[in-house]
This record gives structure tokens, sequence and C-alpha cells, in this order.
């Protein structure tokens, strides 16, 4: 029910930037909580309900926001967390992770400014679960 009134309702207002990415984290992150409450073939179903929605909010992310917003962070920390913790693939958790920082840094010393607080919480979360991770 949650995923249909996202689709039907906040997805087809929100066509770009900011909006469609926050609505499509969103889908990706319940269907993520869904995988949970599953088991043999529908808990496979779910996590890769799950990945495609991951896909395409991502694609989203990266045409339309810059590496340091705060969507964009989040949802490459959520992204390499589902990786990790549902999928067992430390490699592609890493890659998610690392990606996300490099891309955010690069972005802030190339601005020569101090990046937002929500950034810098977000690239510290994700350099914590790399530390963890390996």
């Amino acid at each position: 029910a949650m995923l249909a009134v996202v689709d039907a309702h906040l997805m087809s207002t929100s066509s770009t930037g900011e909006s469609l990415v926050l609505y499509l984290k969103m889908k990706a992150d319940y269907n993520r909580y869904l995988v949970d409450l599953k088991t043999g073939q529908q808990r496979e179903e779910a996590e890769q309900a799950t990945l495609m929605a991951f896909k395409i909010a991502q694609e989203h992310a990266f045409a339309e926001l810059p590496p340091t917003h705060s969507f964009r962070l989040g949802l490459a920390l959520n992204l390499s967390a589902f990786c990790f913790e549902h999928l067992n693939s430390l490699d592609r958790a890493c890659f998610v992770a690392q990606q996300a920082i490099d891309e955010a840094q690069a972005k802030v010393e190339a601005s020569g400014k101090e990046p937002r607080r929500e950034t810098s919480r977000i690239m510290e979360l994700l350099r914590q679960n790399l530390a963890v991770w390996t």
C-alpha cells in the first residue's frame, strides 16, 4: 500500500530534482524493510525489487544532484548498508560507500568551502561503515 501511494501520487507529481530522488530513496528504503519480513523465494524477489529501486534512485541522484547533496549521500549510505547486511556483498557495499566519499570529497575540495553539516555527517557515517567492514 505504501509503495502504491509513492508510485501513484508522490512520484507522478515530482518529475525532477530533489523531490523525485527523495521519493525514489523512500521507495528503496521501504522495499529494504520488506526484505526483513520475507523468506525464501519472496525474500529473493524483495531483494531484487529493492536493488532495482536503489538503482533507479541512484541514476536520478547521479544525474540531478551534486555528490555532496545529502539525499545522494544518504542513498549511498543506505544502498551500501543493504548490500552488506542483506546481500552479503562486502565488495559492492565498500564500492558504493567509497565512491560516494571520493566524489563528495572531490567536490568539497574543488569548491574550497566547508561542506554542510549534513554532508559531513553522512560522509562520516560512510567512513565509519567502511572502517567496520574492512
